[in-house]
């Protein structure tokens, strides 16, 4: 049994055996023989939930800034005085969960079944992990606990996991959250700030956003080509940006101020400040945050309306922080590239020179680790960049001897080449492709002989 105190100092009595199918009124034991038992269950009794205490963070400054918001906020104390609120346009957004008064509502957000709904979302792709599997088991007393802490104002983040991988030669550090804590994001993010934000981004806005991944942002660079050859032909200049450590370089403060302009009411406010602010500093946010992933693309959205609104640019697109502009003159394009600099300063954000340019079209240009380049027929030309392909050999070179060690199945070997080629398939490639695919031979024929 375990007890736990109501509003009214009664008490919860918690049964930590399976509930009785064969009747609601009823709950299970098991004997020692290995039969069942059933025993009446009365006094609002229900099952404890699996890992009720959970791990606190140490009390770093980050912790205790953003609990400090977080508290003020359960008490509808306005975040940096109440210019927040009044900058805060009711019926802005469009979403179902607009209430009256025109703003998202905290209880409307994190009700028992959104938040059950998010909490299976987040056991898609991680079903075979023994933690996953108890989670999703007991999901239902997760979800009842988890809602009773945000609606009295208790709910704290159990921390981070934090490691570090290597992507592409580029070192990334994840901090990555608990399943129970990313049932909390998955909501906010599904039910509040998705909504709220998704509007105020620009069509040419890509990842994180629905239907807008990487393939869709080379589709939209294909089109804009298209439009800008129908005009001007190879004629014109291509700006490629791409900002220095760009997830370490945001502003809490700044992104906070950002959502503080959105319809959402000042517990919502209060629990995404919270979110942000659980990174260490007053900038930067971590990798394996769903709140990170869409705050991310957020944040640099006054940029793109910058370039859209204020210079007109039709052939503009993002992915995350990888940007291009197509336009006609040399003097547009660093017109554009002083107008997005000075925005990006205010925004705490600097460019990396190397990959951030202004280039002629004609000579071709780099997007999404492709290789872009538009003929004098007007035909788009898209070949993957050659470190992916050297980057490939040498996973073919490894996958081979892998398996003659034993350390790696023949069938994953080959799933693992299906995927590079036909990714590589979907572009301009195929000459790449064949010649990998005699590359590859070669190396298991030299195996079997060897």
């Amino acid at each position: 049994m375990r007890t736990r105190p109501q509003p009214d100092n009664s008490a919860y009595w918690w049964w930590e055996r399976s509930p009785n199918s064969g009747n609601s009124n009823n709950f299970c034991n098991v004997n020692s023989d290995g039969t069942a038992n059933a025993n009446n269950a009365s006094n609002t009794n229900g099952l404890a939930p699996f890992g009720s205490t959970s791990a606190t963070r140490d009390g770093s400054e980050s912790e205790v800034k953003g609990s400090i918001r977080y508290t003020e906020m359960q008490g509808a104390v306005t975040l940096a005085g109440d210019g927040l609120n009044r900058r805060r346009h009711a019926g802005e957004a469009g979403t179902h969960l607009l209430q009256k008064g025109g703003i998202v509502r905290f209880d409307e957000v994190f009700t028992f079944e959104h938040l059950y709904e998010a909490g299976t979302a987040c056991c898609n792709g991680v079903r075979w992990k023994a933690s996953t599997q108890i989670f999703e088991a007991r999901l239902p007393s997760w979800a009842t606990t988890v809602q009773d802490q945000l609606m009295d104002g208790t709910w704290r983040s159990p921390g981070f996991n934090k490691f570090t991988i290597m992507e592409r030669g580029k070192v990334r550090d994840i901090q990555a959250v608990h399943i129970a804590e990313r049932m909390v994001q998955k909501c906010l993010v599904r039910y509040c700030l998705r909504p709220l934000v998704l509007p105020r981004l620009i069509y040419d806005t890509h990842a994180t956003v629905p239907g807008h991944g990487t393939e869709q942002a080379l589709a939209r660079l294909k089109e804009h080509l298209r439009w800008h050859y129908a005009r001007y032909g190879q004629e014109g200049y291509v700006v490629t940006m791409d900002y220095h450590n760009y997830f370490g370089s945001i502003l809490h403060a700044k992104l906070i101020e950002m959502y503080g302009r959105l319809p959402m009411d000042d517990r919502l406010l209060g629990l995404t400040a919270y979110l942000i602010d659980c990174f260490d500093g007053d900038r930067g946010l971590g990798l394996g945050s769903e709140v990170s992933q869409v705050s991310a693309v957020f944040y640099v959205s006054p940029v793109d309306h910058v370039a859209k609104d204020r210079l007109g640019v039709h052939c503009y697109g993002r992915y995350m922080d990888d940007s291009y502009a197509i336009l006609p003159t040399k003097a547009q394009a660093d017109e554009l590239m002083r107008a997005v600099r000075a925005k990006s300063e205010e925004l705490g954000l600097t460019f990396n020179e190397k990959v951030t340019k202004v280039r002629p079209l004609r000579h071709g240009f780099r997007y999404l680790k492709k290789r872009v380049s538009l003929t004098e027929t007007g035909k788009i030309v898209m070949r993957p960049q050659r470190d992916n392909i050297v980057r490939e050999r040498r996973r073919l070179r490894h996958n081979v001897q892998s398996v003659l060690a034993g350390d790696m199945r023949p069938e994953t070997e080959l799933q693992s080449w299906e995927s590079w080629k036909s990714h590589c398939l979907t572009l301009d490639a195929h000459r790449t492709v064949t010649e990998m695919e005699a590359y590859r031979q070669r190396l298991l024929e030299d195996a079997v002989l060897a």
